[in-house]
């Protein structure tokens, strides 16, 4: 039954439903602006942990639809499909984080528009991380598996690109030049192979007659790397291949402080050993020295971190002088005893570590052989790999607690400001 609109005749009464009649009109002709502007409706729905599958309905007249996806309300929409000629799109590429999708279509030379919808993407990415560091102009988070390189955006925390690899990897070194950022990757399989974090793929491999286990590179392209033979080779990245050799202990992890010091920690003795190089300001190498200590205190291949002042070391956070004495200062106890990774303050002084045992990292400080104090900072899930970046701690960590020794492939990217 339709309800016909009946209007008095009295004049107060007819002005008045007038009026009404007017508002009615303009909240119909309201109503078929909307449908103009959004003539097709689109859906959207997680059908595993790694996708999302957008639905929509058909727009008369076009043939030709661009999927549109924001990730976390950051940056402008990106173009998933600029050609799809179905009603349906498969996104296979989630990030852990908010998703907001939209369809267009041109219909009559016109770009018409599909509602928006939201939708939660992963709840954590598929990472085993051995090691990570931060390209910040990039927003790029550079981490490293078992066998591959994974680059990953830790604002829209997205994975952007994995490159596997035949052998093992080590532990890789970054070096910018050239407006570039070239990183080297030792593998087992003797080789080192070198990658374009711009593009993010292999661009070149350097043969070895051997394992190669760690590298890092100093601002100068001096390239440090350890494997598996009695020393560790020094490339020169600015002229030709490998120039020279320094005494060392096999598969030793590396720990660069500056162009002019370096630090070794042996990976095949028990207890471990350390040890302090010093090269020149052309990068030549000056002396070595080994720690002085046997089973007094503990150092950890694994676990060890440095800045201008302090070396910090295994689950207990063993901390040593940055210097050719590595001398013991103290056994900072704050964080407990399920440390997996140290990183510093720009002033070198105060020592963060991830605590794998607890929802929170720990920032040491007054570090001297009376003591220590400092505090704690909470984080979503328990931390096992860090990097600081100005004043935020990008964390890659894990949801449910976990032993120090094991790893997890479900990763929780998260920021934490640090004071």
């Amino acid at each position: 039954m339709i309800n016909r609109l009946r209007i008095p005749l009295s004049w107060p009464a007819t002005a008045f439903s007038m009026l009404s009649v007017v508002v009615l009109l303009v909240a119909l002709q309201g109503c078929k602006d909307d449908e103009e502007e959004n003539p097709f409706k689109l859906e959207a729905e997680k059908i595993s942990e790694g996708q999302i599958l957008l639905e929509w309905t058909p727009v008369a007249g076009a043939f030709e639809y661009k999927v549109w996806r924001t990730i976390g309300g950051i940056g402008d929409p990106e173009l998933l499909s600029s050609n799809s000629t179905s009603l349906e799109f498969v996104d296979d590429k989630l990030p852990q984080n908010s998703i907001t999708y939209y369809i267009t279509a041109t219909l009559n030379g016109k770009e018409v528009q599909s509602n928006i919808v939201g939708i939660t993407g992963r709840e954590f990415l598929r990472i085993l991380p051995y090691q990570m560091e931060l390209i910040p102009e990039k927003n790029l988070a550079v981490i490293r598996e078992y066998g591959a390189i994974v680059f990953v955006d830790y604002e829209k925390r997205l994975i952007l690109n994995k490159v596997e690899f035949s052998g093992r990897i080590g532990q890789f070194g970054m070096y910018a030049h050239d407006g570039r950022i070239e990183i080297f990757v030792p593998s087992t399989d003797h080789n080192i192979y070198v990658l374009d974090a711009d593009e993010m793929y292999r661009t070149d491999t350097i043969a070895t007659d051997n394992t190669a286990y760690a590298i890092t590179v100093n601002s100068q392209g001096k390239m440090f790397c350890s494997g598996g033979y009695s020393e560790i080779r020094v490339y020169d990245l600015e002229g030709t291949s490998s120039s020279t050799s320094i005494p060392a202990e096999p598969d030793c992890s590396l720990v660069l402080q500056d162009d002019q010091h370096l630090i070794s920690v042996s990976t095949h003795l028990s207890p471990a050993t350390m040890s302090y190089y010093t090269f020149d300001d052309n990068g030549a190498f000056v002396s070595k020295k080994d720690d002085p200590y046997a089973w007094e205190y503990e150092i950890d291949p694994e676990r060890v971190d440095a800045s201008s002042h302090f070396i910090a070391t295994t689950l207990e956070d063993f901390i040593y002088t940055a210097d050719e004495n590595m001398t013991f200062v103290i056994k900072g106890t704050l964080g407990g005893i399920s440390q997996t990774d140290f990183e510093f303050s720009s002033d070198g002084k105060t020592i963060y570590s991830a605590n794998s045992q607890n929802k929170w990292i720990t920032a040491t400080t007054g570090i001297t052989t009376a003591g220590i104090s400092g505090t704690t900072f909470a984080t979503t899930g328990y931390p096992w790999i860090m990097r600081r970046t100005g004043k935020t701690m990008i964390i890659l960590s894990a949801p449910t607690a976990f032993l120090p020794t094991m790893r997890t492939d479900e990763v929780i990217i998260e920021k934490v400001t640090l004071l």
